[in-house]
């Protein structure tokens, strides 16, 4: 049994025992490290792609109609990808 103190850590230890997963399935190729920035290089530049495409014709978007190579092989975050609720100290009448 997991005590709730010790969760976070767990949590985290499952983290990195998964990103090690990936630098084995890569053959050793990358650290678990490596992988990790990778991919989140990989997933920031799609949203920032996602984000252009939203932007209002006119405005700053730019015009360049060529799609980022990995584009398409990323497009599966479109369903997985949310985006997260702030909180503002800014009211509002």
């Amino acid at each position: 049994m997991i005590t709730h103190c010790l969760y976070p850590f767990v949590a985290w230890q499952k983290i990195a025992d998964l990103w090690k997963e990936v630098s084995e399935a890569l053959d050793g190729l990358t650290s678990p490290e490596e992988a990790k920035r990778r991919w989140k290089t990989l997933k920031d530049t799609f949203c920032k792609a996602i984000a252009e495409e939203k932007k209002p014709s006119g405005s700053a978007r730019s015009s360049s109609k060529k799609l980022w190579k990995h584009y398409e092989l990323m497009s599966f975050l479109r369903s997985v990808s949310t985006n997260r609720n702030s909180i503002s100290n800014i009211t509002t009448n």
